[in-house]
Order: structure tokens, then sequence, then C-alpha cells
């Protein structure tokens, strides 16, 4: 049975962020470059994102699956406190792709 866990973002989960974010299908379609995408740069991104969740800018968690394998990255941003309103981006790994994994972790988060 399909399951997600969200969890925040550390520092341990920098290469298996790296990695999916590196592929073609997942990196082509985000607009990410290399320099992102890289080890430095997924660390990078994640000392950039606990620095806005302390600014309470962007919420940010890393999704695991049953296994509790990293599979992507879903995120509240443009977040308006006035209008109740926020802008949510989800990133599934491709080899998790059409497997449900998106759907399960919009309605978690």
């Amino acid at each position: 049975m399909l399951k997600v866990f969200l969890v925040p973002h550390e520092l341990q989960y920098a290469r298996s962020i790296s990695e999916l974010s590196s592929e073609p299908e997942v990196k082509d379609a985000l607009g990410l470059s290399e320099d992102h995408t890289s080890l430095k740069g997924t660390e990078d991104f994640i000392n950039f994102i606990l620095e806005q969740e302390k600014l309470g800018k962007q919420y940010s968690r890393v999704i695991l699956n049953e296994d509790r394998k990293v599979i992507g990255v879903i995120t509240l941003k443009d977040i308006n406190r006035n209008n109740q309103t926020s802008h949510m981006g989800t990133w599934i790994g491709h080899p998790y792709w059409g497997k449900g994994y998106n759907q399960i972790a919009n309605h978690v988060f």
C-alpha cells in the first residue's frame, strides 16, 4: 500500500534529493541547472528552505515513501496570510511517477 511521510529538510537528504532532481525528466520539468541539482546546490537549497521557514515565508517537506526512501519534495510558497492563500509545488523523482505519490502528498500536506 502506498504511503508517504513528510519530514523537515535536513542535510542528510541532500544526496538523494540531488540524485532525483538531476534526472532529466525532473530537472527539465523544473527548469533546473546543473548548479541547482549538484550536491552543493541541493545543500544550498536546504539551507535556504530552513531559513525561509524560520521567517515564515515558505514551508517545505521531503517526501518519503512507505520504505522511508526520499521520493520528492513538496513546498508551500507565496504565502499570503491576509488572503489565506499560497502556492503549492511538488516534484516527484521519475522512478516514482504515475504511482499516486503526488496525490497522497498533496492530501497529507
